[in-house]
């Protein structure tokens, strides 16, 4: 019976222990973490694209999908055709807290979820998540998601384009980009 009563008294408490631990470490570790003065330099630019591509903005992104300590979107329209592509990074206080933040910001985004096509066969080698998923929302038109995480990092890049004017090796080659941008990071 005295037994039975330490259980009830100290697993509830260890339990609490290790929550306050587990939060402790998520907000105030840089365990995982990578310094970057200019997250600017991780975005895709005009060479990354396809010709035809056209630079749009580049914001801090705010209101709900504001994560991160530091993020940044940049956004590419298609010059005569319809089409845009956007890439949002999050930087985060460690890897732990970005891992976490992973599977929240999946469930939140609206990313290509339901009627996936096999459009492109690609996964980064560097990431530590990767999803990537792409529709076919009518007959001329492909829309791509991508969501990465490289260490203290998460990636979204979105593409929406005609497919008569995209390939899937084009796809490839600028998510190839954004994995250089991080390996480079990483390297230095």
């Amino acid at each position: 019976m005295k037994m039975k009563k330490r259980t009830l008294i100290f697993g509830p408490l260890l339990f609490v222990l290790l929550c306050v631990w587990g939060y402790f470490l998520m907000e105030n570790s840089s365990f995982g973490s990578h310094p970057v003065d200019d997250i600017d330099l991780l975005l895709i630019d005009d060479k990354d694209l396809p010709t035809g591509w056209a630079f749009e903005y580049k914001l801090p992104i705010t209101g709900e999908y504001d994560y991160g300590e530091k993020n940044m979107m940049v956004a590419y329209s298609r010059e005569s055709e319809k089409g845009f592509a956007r890439q949002y990074i999050y930087h985060f206080r460690n890897s732990l807290a970005a891992d976490y933040s992973y599977y929240f910001i999946k469930k939140r985004l609206p990313l290509v979820q339901k009627n996936t096509i096999d459009y492109v066969n690609y996964k980064s080698q560097i990431a530590e998540r990767w999803y990537l998923a792409c529709e076919q929302p009518d007959s001329h038109t492909i829309v791509c998601d991508t969501l990465s995480r490289y260490d203290d990092f998460i990636i979204l890049f979105s593409i929406s384009v005609e497919n008569d004017k995209f390939t899937p090796e084009q796809l490839i080659s600028i998510l190839e980009s954004i994995d250089r941008r991080m390996a480079k990071l990483f390297e230095g």
